[in-house]
């Protein structure tokens, strides 16, 4: 049944609900995994940003090794972050 609406959507140039029926035709196991891995790779791309947009526009702060530079300091920053918030979890400052 949804192959045939997903065919019937192509036809009448319905894209979003095509997409929206290809995208249902895969088990749900298997989609969950990329969605589990971007949750960690977009904040740290981010992350790599904002070092590389600071160095730019902060006379004075430079990137020594390029984006070799950004990458580390951005998992120094999510090590860090991990660290304060473990302890002010069990401070109780912050509630999860």
């Amino acid at each position: 049944m949804k192959l045939l609406c997903l065919i019937y959507d192509l036809f009448n140039f319905n894209f979003c609900n095509a997409f929206n029926g290809l995208y249902s035709l895969i088990p749900s196991w298997l989609r969950a995994v990329p969605a589990i891995l971007s949750l960690g790779l977009i904040p740290f791309i981010g992350s790599i940003i904002i070092f590389s947009l600071a160095a730019w526009l902060v006379e004075g702060f430079r990137l020594r090794w390029g984006i070799g530079s950004a990458v580390i300091g951005a998992i120094a920053l999510a090590i860090i972050n991990f660290i304060l918030f473990s302890i002010l979890t069990q401070v109780r400052l912050v509630v999860t």
